[in-house]
């Protein structure tokens, strides 16, 4: 749990005093609400530590007290120019809770996930709103009662300041709970999923490929960018081994990953009859595409991927082990009965 602090400060007329507030919320109270008027981020906060400071010693407002009004605000994350609009939102007159709703469309979650980069979610919130004062004195006022006779009555002072953050502010939401909420915003299931497969004859090599997928999977869910395209390259060094394996490649522990590649097509080649070769063309194509792509993210100072960039190699490589699930399922291999 992360507990984010916004800070306001207010200065009153004739800079007679300084009024301050502190809005705190925790992540874990952060939530999606969908209705008619749209999609919002939700936040539960709690407005705290209302202080007035007096500048001069006559000030009527020497030990007032003050509450909060309401706010509104922007909140903007890494390098992008673009930022969430945080609309106005009243503080209750009997609580001190206040619930900040910031609307967000499908197109703002790419551009906040590209400044994220698979990490925690930290955005600048900056907030700007009203606040009414009370002074701490009374001041008398004189009227006159119908018999004539004059009564003073106290009266306490007030004014409406405005406040805001004097610098923006850190926002940060871990990077589990902001996987939950890409879920609750219908961007967090599955990127991909495989259609169930029946293979003739299974094998532990497929099963471990499946695995690796599925792990791909869960990293891109969780933001984890660079493993889910590290996992992307084990699945095609997985596909490549079981069809070897089907087909009796003979294993040189010598040979680069393309000779491989080289080795188990060309064996595929001369079994297959020539009306199957645009499907080994398919998958040679799938193979060099993902390795390609994924290529510069593999090193060790290579770049971060993007989500976008992520997205792309995760398809190719479900579309890889669709291909190779049907090879399997639907060709005999060298081991199976028969020959082909």
């Amino acid at each position: 749990m992360t507990v984010n602090t916004f800070r306001l400060k207010g200065i009153g007329e004739g800079y007679t005093y300084s009024v301050y507030f502190e809005i705190k919320f925790d992540s874990d109270h952060m939530y999606v609400v969908s209705d008619n008027s749209g999609t919002r981020l939700s936040m539960n906060c709690k407005c705290t530590a209302a202080q007035v400071t007096s500048h001069i010693a006559e000030s009527v407002f020497a030990g007032g007290q003050a509450r909060l009004a309401g706010v509104s605000g922007r909140i903007s994350f890494g390098d992008s120019k673009r930022t969430l609009l945080v609309p106005w939102a009243s503080l209750p007159s009997t609580s001190d809770d206040i619930r900040l709703e910031i609307p967000i469309a499908p197109g703002d979650v790419a551009w906040i996930e590209d400044a994220r980069k698979g990490s925690d979610l930290i955005g600048m919130c900056t907030l700007h709103g009203a606040a009414s004062v009370k002074s701490g004195a009374s001041v008398p006022v004189s009227f006159q009662t119908q018999n004539g006779q004059e009564v003073k009555m106290p009266w306490h002072q007030q004014e409406i300041v405005g406040v805001a953050s004097e610098n923006p502010e850190q926002i940060r939401i871990e990077r589990e709970k902001w996987v939950k909420l890409l879920t609750q915003l219908g961007v967090g299931a599955h990127i991909v999923e495989l259609p169930l497969i029946d293979l003739k004859k299974k094998k532990d090599e497929w099963k471990k490929v499946v695995e690796r997928f599925d792990k791909a999977n869960a990293d891109f869910r969780g933001g984890d960018f660079e493993h889910c395209i590290g996992e992307c390259r084990k699945v095609v060094e997985g596909v490549v081994t079981v069809l070897s394996s089907a087909w009796k490649v003979p294993p040189d522990p010598k040979h680069s990953f393309e000779q491989k590649v080289e080795s188990m097509l060309a064996r595929l080649r001369n079994k297959w009859p020539e009306s199957s070769h645009s499907r080994l063309d398919a998958l040679d194509k799938l193979i060099n595409a993902i390795w390609d792509w994924s290529g510069p993210y593999h090193h060790f100072e290579g770049a971060v991927p993007h989500r976008q960039e992520t997205s792309f190699v995760l398809h190719l490589t479900a579309n890889l082990v669709e291909l190779c699930a049907w090879i399997l399922d639907n060709n005999p291999a060298e081991d199976s009965e028969g020959k082909h």
